[in-house]
């Protein structure tokens, strides 16, 4: 019985060569697939400085479909919408 065997395919890429980083921005909210180069700005020492779960993706984590990836919010940027769900909530809790 022949079997095919293929690298296991990493859940967080570990390079991005010839490709700008996507993102998307709701209200504010800059979201972006999580990658090593990204991994990387936590410093030299990224495997130890980096948040745990994330760097467990990276280093542990393997596709089980195609087009899956780990999306992390990167930025939170100001918004009018979402000043105003602030000032709404700060409002209720007075």
């Amino acid at each position: 019985m022949p079997v095919e065997l293929s690298p296991a395919k990493p859940l967080v890429p570990p390079h991005l060569f010839d490709t700008n980083p996507s993102y998307f921005i709701y209200a504010g909210l800059v979201f972006t697939p999580l990658t090593t180069p990204y991994l990387t700005e936590y410093g030299e020492d990224w495997y130890n400085t980096a948040p745990r779960k994330l760097f467990i993706q990276a280093a542990f984590g393997r596709k089980t479909v195609p087009d899956q990836e780990v999306v992390i919010l990167s930025h939170v940027l100001s918004h009018e919408v979402r000043a105003m769900a602030l000032s709404d909530e700060q409002h209720h809790m007075a």
